[in-house]
């Protein structure tokens, strides 16, 4: 293939493709050529399941020859389409050959709480759709869980300052997070009002600064990515421990044979935030100290292209004096050698 990796544009939830004319142009204006940016249409299907219109994108991307191993491309969503990107990026077979990397613009990643009052609120008619049923938070938290393992080289999220759509909950753990872009700030093209739909959370597909970061991250994306969870092991976690004056608790881990110098210790300390808490640390430190609660849990991830990420490992702990109780789960067992990228 030869020319830039093609670029696809995904529209949010009351939007249409048209939202994206002023980026497609300003892509253009940087050298892409208009074969290598497309537009995705699902406007009349927006108010479906997430999944379903993931599964759309995926007959598409198909459609244009895009999302295999062989012919990759990147992924740009606004708004609730960036969670159909990433759910096309996991759950479906081209998303998951797809070597491209992917960016969400004002995408509620971790559920959209003003959308999602319409439902928890009761239904209100139109206001209370499939799509937005999907975006209610907690029906967010497994797919987070089992998913949001990235490296700024793949994923790329940004957000808007005065969002009255979307205020929260646009970061993904370990993604090149770019937070409340100035809403004054200058845009590129004219205000395309798309079915009637002219806000702060729209102007963000409109933002220079926004663009110029997202080519930047295109140009410079790891197109071999690392794939997401996909090793049964966990850390072979030890010497778990805490004391009855701190909610706080530690362990060890050994670190396994062939392990690279990159690998890297992602962790869940246990404080129910889901990913929003979660932290990476040099797997080589070989511990945490006093960084976990009941329920923490660790995993090990390598960010090298084609690099592997394993299972979770728990650590729980139980009231006692003047030491806790504490049992370990190491996941299958416990990893001892870690394997090369694929």
């Amino acid at each position: 293939m030869s020319g830039p990796i093609p670029v696809v544009f995904v529209h949010g939830l009351n939007n249409s493709p048209g939202v994206w004319d002023p980026a497609v142009s300003y892509f253009q204006q940087k050298g892409y050529p208009s074969t290598s940016l497309l537009k995705f249409d699902y406007s009349s299907n927006a108010h479906d399941h997430i999944r379903s219109n993931a599964k759309r994108l995926a007959s598409f991307l198909d459609d244009e020859g895009l999302g295999s191993a062989g012919s990759p491309c990147h992924l740009i969503g606004h708004s609730i389409g960036g969670l159909v990107v990433r759910y096309y990026y996991h759950e479906e077979d081209g998303g998951k050959q797809n070597k491209g990397a992917f960016a969400t613009f004002a995408t509620p990643n971790h559920g959209a709480s003003w959308y999602s009052s319409f439902c928890i609120l009761g239904n209100m008619g139109e206001f209370c759709n499939e799509a937005v049923r999907d975006m209610v938070p907690h029906r967010l938290v497994d797919f987070n869980e089992n998913h949001e393992c990235y490296t700024d080289r793949v994923a790329f999220t940004s957000s808007i300052g005065g969002d009255e759509r979307v205020w929260s909950g646009t970061e993904l753990a370990g993604a090149l997070n770019i937070n409340a872009v100035d809403k004054n700030a200058e845009e590129v093209g004219d205000d395309p009002c798309i079915g009637g739909v002219s806000d702060i959370h729209t102007s963000i597909t409109r933002k220079k600064v926004v663009l110029d970061k997202v080519l930047e991250f295109l140009r410079t994306a790891q197109v071999d990515r690392p794939r997401p969870a996909d090793l049964l092991e966990g850390p072979k976690l030890y010497d778990a421990a805490c004391t009855y004056a701190s909610m706080w608790g530690s362990v060890r881990w050994d670190l396994p044979a062939n392990a690279p110098s990159e690998l890297m210790v992602q962790v869940d300390p246990g404080l129910g935030q889901g990913a929003n808490g979660w932290f990476k640390q040099l797997a080589s430190t070989r511990c945490l100290d006093n960084r976990l609660v009941s329920g923490g849990a660790v995993r090990f991830l390598d960010p090298r292209p084609g690099g592997y990420t394993s299972a979770w490992s728990t650590v729980e702990f139980e009231d006692g004096f003047p030491r806790c109780s504490v049992s370990v789960t190491n996941a299958g067992g416990g990893l001892s050698r870690w394997p090369d990228p694929a």
